[in-house]
């Protein structure tokens, strides 16, 4: 078994995709218009958008999806020249992290974390 896809709820599909493929560097793989969703794949992952009006309380929350990279400073300065805007500055966890949280378009939160020593 593997992961297939992580399905996220959006408020609105055109500024959700213009977010996780302009921002995020994601690549459209399908869209269904019967359904009302979006399909990407990232560098290791695949993403569902899809459409958040029948199911309101699955928007705009916590996600569990971490992006890792191996310098947050230069990712976030990235992230935040195209318009990211971050919860805090990075913070250190109790197990070697550093990590950040920020918003898609519809309010969904998402983490950035590096390994640190």
């Amino acid at each position: 078994m593997r992961n297939d896809a992580i399905k996220i709820f959006s408020k609105d599909l055109e500024q959700d995709s213009k977010f996780y493929e302009n921002i995020l560097g994601f690549k459209k793989t399908f869209v269904d218009v019967k359904k009302k969703s979006i399909g990407y794949h990232g560098r290791n992952c695949s993403l569902v958008l899809e459409d958040g009006s029948q199911f309101p309380e699955m928007v705009g929350r916590f996600i569990a999806l971490s992006f890792y990279t191996d310098n947050l400073r230069d990712e976030c300065k990235t992230l935040k020249n195209k318009g990211v805007v971050f919860h805090s500055f990075p913070e250190p966890t109790d197990d070697g992290y550093l990590l950040v949280h920020f918003n898609d378009y519809s309010g969904n939160t998402l983490t950035l974390v590096q390994e640190y020593d």
